[in-house]
């Protein structure tokens, strides 16, 4: 407690420093912000863009703009293209296999008949005219005959074209051959091949039939060869038009715009890079300003801030996730999704954690950072997530059971009806579907988000050892291991504990301080009784064991069962908030009457601090109140009429002792919230001393009375 300390003012400063500077204190705090600032650059840096969703052969609803400059796979222009090249492959003909065979058939015929190619050739044998036959026999089996754009086509697909000869026949049934085209068929030379080539070119017309399937083959090639043809289109080309049909060109629009533009915003460049991290650690040191300011304990606490951290990046991670699969995986269900709630997730947490205050800012924080890195519409997910937020943080102080949490949601979805109602009005998209569907979709996120909270709660609760409401009301159950054995076993401690939780609550309510968690703490801040419970006044009967004891062992019993309670507490897995209260409700208070006791048995050499518990010293308000509420309420038990005036005094007289003795030094108390515990004290001690009116006994009704009982004994 600040105002309560005693030390110049650059002692302080110098002790602020080193403590502030102090490695093992500030490492790893310095660590969690440099960690939480560089995932939330990667969250600001990573951003999805939204497009309207196009569905294929439905009518669009409206203008749809080009937003960038982009080029498209154009299909249909491709698709022409390849049309319009294919046309340029023309026909292809052969000769007739048959007749080619039968034309051979009868040039070999005519060889063995007619011996004139013997005087014509005297150095020729029939084995070389009969391989000049097969040879040219086989070169008209081969050839095909093509236009000269067709052969070009073939060339340029790198399509074969051996074999391959230009000549359109002017039939397509019948034709005669030119001598050209025949010494482009025959590439052979000799008299042999001149005699035979006479002779088949004598045989008159040939035979064409059309190579349809080589054709259509050399067609498809060329089909393949043209490349997808890429169209672009300028900001604010209009891409459709209302009413007219969805094609598939118009989605390849869209899903090339949609590239575009999430090119454009995520890309990896030192500059864009530089950029999200330097905007991360704004916001990173704006918090950090905040937080010293107005909550210091955060920054102090390892544990508070990296449950902060951690609670921050949850909602970040859960609404990212969430835009992907509307997004990209969806596909329609993106545009019914006009009022995505995501804030409402991390604020219900934080409120539940880590207190309402904490919550509101963070609630504005995360609207903040959403907006920057979600593809939504930016004015109507801020209004609608504040506004849910706040429900949740006015609603989230009744919370005492797990299932209210979904109770709340309801509530909240009830509260935003007439919001987007407004929206729907102001966006001239008011409709019975529309209404409908933005509804819907809330009660889903708001269920889901219900799902979560409860799912994550006991999971953050055990991992950062925190105690809320619920957990609180858990702890407060009377069949609880550890009550159940003190109202057993100690009934004068647990009547004194369960006194002492209800003027805790009464004056941390007073402060603004959490009454609940000290109406439930109260109750086992003295479990540590229970090893020896019969060496505590309020267990005992007539005899009192401390009358046989020396003052200094009684003060080690006394004291003991501060450090009994903590094993107590870790055994039975209280929370540590718990533990640190059991460990603190009594500082490093002085046992007095022992201690004065010591003193008149004539030991002055005895140290106080022997007499003097072991601490620490409170360092929270709650914990401040119950090392009072302690003091006070066994004190007062010890009057024997009080009235206002010396319940007053007493108080008074009590908590300045324990100002004077340092005792409040480090729980950040003022001088103003101690003179208010006071009030509430004085207040609550009186109502549970309160004195009842004597109901009168008719003497001869009693004696009559004992009288039969005397007799049923008999």
């Amino acid at each position: 407690m600040a105002s309560l300390q005693t030390m110049g003012p650059k002692e302080g400063y110098t002790s602020w420093r080193l403590r502030f500077l102090r490695p093992d204190k500030w490492g790893k705090r310095i660590v969690v912000g440099f960690l939480f600032s560089v995932i939330l650059a990667f969250f600001l840096h990573y951003t999805d863009v939204f497009v309207e969703n196009l569905e294929l052969n439905s009518k669009a609803e409206k203008y749809v703009l080009a937003q960038v400059g982009f080029d498209f796979p154009d299909k249909e222009a491709t698709q022409t293209l390849r049309q319009e090249s294919s046309r340029d492959v023309g026909k292809i003909f052969r000769l007739g296999e048959e007749q080619v065979l039968k034309r051979a058939a009868e040039v070999e015929n005519s060889l063995v008949t007619d011996d004139q190619w013997r005087t014509e050739m005297p150095l020729a044998t029939f084995e070389k005219m009969y391989m000049a036959k097969e040879s040219i026999a086989q070169s008209l089996l081969r050839a095909r005959f093509v236009d000269m754009r067709t052969q070009q086509k073939m060339q340029e697909i790198g399509y074969s074209t051996e074999g391959c000869h230009i000549y359109v026949p002017p039939s397509e049934h019948l034709t005669i051959l030119p001598q050209q085209t025949w010494y482009d068929i025959v590439t052979l030379q000799g008299p042999e091949v001149d005699y035979v080539l006479q002779l088949y070119r004598k045989a008159g017309a040939w035979e064409i039939k059309e190579e349809l399937g080589l054709a259509n083959a050399i067609r498809e090639a060329v089909k393949d060869s043209i490349p997808l043809k890429k169209t672009h289109v300028d900001p604010g080309d209009h891409i459709i038009d209302p009413g007219e049909k969805v094609t598939p060109r118009h989605l390849e629009m869209m899903k090339a715009m949609k590239k575009v533009m999430a090119k454009n915003i995520a890309q990896i460049t030192p500059t864009t890079v530089a950029g999200s991290f330097f905007m991360a650690m704004i916001f990173t040191l704006m918090s950090v300003i905040y937080f010293k300011v107005q909550h210091p304990s955060i920054l102090r606490s390892f544990r508070k801030l990296t449950l902060l951290a951690t609670i921050v990046i949850l909602t970040l991670a859960v609404a990212k996730l969430s835009e992907y699969f509307l997004i990209n995986k969806s596909g329609h269900f993106a545009e019914m999704c006009r009022y995505p709630i995501f804030v409402v997730f991390g604020t219900l947490l934080i409120s539940l954690l880590m207190g309402k205050e904490i919550a509101l800012v963070c609630s504005f924080f995360l609207s903040v950072v959403l907006c920057l890195t979600l593809a939504i519409d930016d004015d109507a997910f801020l209004v609608i997530n504040v506004i849910a937020a706040l429900m949740a943080i006015l609603s989230s102080k009744k919370i005492r059971r797990r299932k209210q949490i979904f109770e709340l949601c309801a509530r909240i979805w009830l509260t935003l009806i007439p919001v987007i109602i407004a929206f729907n009005l102001y966006e001239d998209s008011f409709d019975g579907l529309h209404l409908l569907t933005d509804l819907a979709t809330t009660f889903v996120f708001l269920t889901g988000t219900g799902l979560l909270v409860v799912g994550l709660l006991p999971i953050l609760e055990s991992t950062f050892d925190i105690v809320n409401d619920m957990t609180l009301m858990e702890f407060a159950d009377p069949n609880h291991p550890l009550l159940r054995r003190l109202s057993l076993d100690a009934p004068g401690t647990y009547q004194h504990s369960l006194v002492v939780g209800v003027i805790a609550e009464a004056a941390a309510q007073a402060i603004g301080a959490n009454g609940l968690f000290c109406r439930v703490a109260a109750l086992y801040h003295d479990v540590g009784k229970l090893v020896n419970p019969h060496y505590f006044i309020e267990n005992q009967g007539e005899v009192n064991i401390h009358n046989i004891l020396t003052p200094l062992e009684s003060a080690q019993v006394i004291m003991a069962h501060v450090t009994d309670g903590v094993a107590l507490a870790q055994q039975h897995k209280l929370p540590q908030s718990f533990i640190d209260i059991i460990r603190e409700h009594h500082g490093t208070s002085l046992i007095l009457c022992f201690f004065h006791a010591q003193i008149q048995i004539g030991d002055t050499l005895i140290e106080e601090g022997a007499f003097r518990y072991r601490g620490p010293k409170p360092h929270s308000k709650e914990s401040a109140i119950l090392m009072v509420a302690d003091t006070v309420e066994a004190a007062f038990r010890s009057m024997e009429q009080p009235d206002e005036q010396t319940t007053i005094e007493l108080v008074e007289q009590l908590v300045t002792d324990k100002v004077r003795d340092g005792q409040l030094d480090d729980c950040q108390l003022t001088f103003e919230e101690i003179k208010k515990i006071k009030q509430s004290m004085v207040k609550m001690l009186l109502v549970t001393r309160h004195t009842r009116v004597k109901y009168p006994v008719r003497r001869d009704v009693f004696v009559s009375r004992i009288e039969e009982l005397f007799v049923q004994r008999i």
